[in-house]
């Protein structure tokens, strides 16, 4: 997820953020012209090939990369935030976007702001429809993405049973550790870095039934 964002960044900063830099001196010295902008023709130019390279970089690489990200953790409170300020983030490059992709054709002040409104109103669907499933996302870098995806609706199922926070029965990190290491032993689950002998005491069985039977159904004799 961390490397994913600062793709994200450095992406932003090198091909967006610097281009636009050197495209703002441009703008000024056209907006201060006695033309309008609807009548610049030189201007009007400018802004379609700004818009046709901003759409690339913005529409069809970051929106997509930054729709790829998926926060997991264990704490809700964590998680709701980071979504709610993914969803900003994400919220301003589709806008964005959709302004760039608007001047392509021929810039007007009505043309740009029904662009932006129209682009605000959409933008639920839009993000809703790029967004990755969660398991394809979270589990994939797993070398056991589907123990690992069966260990955490056991998890999510003993939490709802007991009112609790995920993280109380057991860490990401640790669910990580039992998809990858697959014990099947007390002795095993001892190892596994989060489980303590309380936890191996109250879910150790649980957790072994659910190795053992994925290590049988993909023929796994040795870890």
């Amino acid at each position: 997820m961390v490397a994913a964002f600062k793709d994200c960044y450095f992406q932003c900063e090198n091909e967006i953020i610097a281009v636009a830099d050197k495209f703002l001196p441009q703008m000024e010295f056209y907006l201060f012209e006695n033309t309008l902008p609807e009548n610049n023709v030189t201007l009007q130019g400018r802004l379609q090939k700004a818009g046709i390279y901003f759409e690339e970089k913005l529409g069809k690489t970051l929106w997509q990369n930054l729709c790829n990200i998926f926060v997991e953790t264990d704490n809700k409170a964590v998680a709701e935030n980071a979504k709610k300020e993914m969803d900003v983030l994400k919220n301003a490059v589709f806008i964005k976007n959709a302004t760039f992709v608007a001047v392509q054709k021929n810039f007007t002040a009505d043309a740009y702001l029904r662009a932006k409104g129209d682009a605000d109103l959409d933008f639920a669907k839009a993000a809703q429809a790029a967004a990755p499933t969660k398991n394809a996302i979270a589990d994939s870098s797993s070398p056991h993405p589907v123990l690992l995806s069966r260990l955490k609706a056991w998890r999510k199922q003993t939490a709802t049973d007991r009112n609790a926070e995920l993280y109380m029965v057991i860490s990401t990190p640790a669910l990580t550790q039992l998809a990858e290491k697959l014990p099947i032993t007390a002795k095993e689950l001892g190892a596994i870095k989060g489980l303590g002998v309380i936890k191996v005491r109250q879910f150790g069985e649980e957790i072994t039934d659910i190795i053992t039977q994925y290590r049988h159904e993909y023929g796994i004799v040795k870890a």
